[in-house]
């Protein structure tokens, strides 16, 4: 690694990081002023790179479905109960089903039976027909 290499890296740490607290910072402001026009353009910048990411990989798309569920509750009550808010959650999941379905079709990812499938199978059948009775 050259020494320009090392200073490049110091660079984009340094100038991430710094991005990062400025975000923070506008946020946390946009927060306390009860700025809503500001948190809602934040909120839809993100689901937006999020819904890009999870398209080109469905890897990515999980973390990202993950965090959401984490932090949904502390959006919605910031942004007053919105509903759409709770379809983000659908879209999302949506885009990484469909994201997966064609990483399958362009045979991306290996695809394996397991032996115990068909004992699986019988298993699920009796636990819903059991759910169903009762």
């Amino acid at each position: 690694m050259s020494v320009q290499t090392f200073h490049r890296i110091k660079l984009n740490r340094a100038a991430a990081w710094t991005v990062t607290m400025l975000a923070a910072w506008v946020l946390a402001e946009a927060v306390l002023q009860d700025a809503q026009y500001l948190l809602i353009l934040l909120v839809g910048g993100i689901a937006a790179i999020a819904l890009l990411q999870t398209l080109t990989n469905w890897r990515k798309g999980v973390l990202f479905f993950l965090t959401w569920m984490l932090f949904e509750d502390l959006v919605r009550k910031n942004l007053g109960n919105n509903m759409a808010i709770y379809f983000a959650k659908d879209v999302l999941g949506a885009a990484c089903c469909l994201s997966f379905y064609i990483s399958r079709e362009r045979k991306k990812i290996l695809t394996v039976r397991p032996d115990f499938f068909f004992s699986s199978c019988l298993f699920f059948c009796l636990e819903l027909a059991g759910g169903i009775q009762s």
